[in-house]
């Protein structure tokens, strides 16, 4: 079965992101942005008061790339210094 995995990210690293979805095997993804919203980073509503967005990238894997991609988003965390979200679930593809 195929997994759906979300993965928040700061706006500034984006194509960071995408390159690393890239070389970890997946195969396509589609993107959400700018995303706003409040958290553990604070308010981030890309306007002068509240400076910063995220953009979320969604991304359906067979389960050996989600492996690869779970492996290589650790590595983009501890060398790149970046704070990311990423979340999957089972997917079932319908069309």
């Amino acid at each position: 079965m195929a997994r759906m995995m979300m993965i928040v990210v700061d706006r500034a690293v984006r194509a960071d992101a995408e390159v690393l979805l890239r070389k970890a095997g997946a195969h396509g993804y589609t993107e959400l942005g700018p995303a706003t919203g409040w958290g553990e980073s604070g308010l981030r509503l890309d306007s002068a008061a509240y400076p910063g967005a995220s953009t979320v990238l969604f991304t359906a894997l067979d389960p050996e790339a989600e492996a690869q991609v779970r492996i290589a988003l650790t590595g983009f965390e501890a060398g790149a210094g970046q704070r990311f979200r990423a979340y999957s679930w089972d997917v079932e593809e319908l069309a």
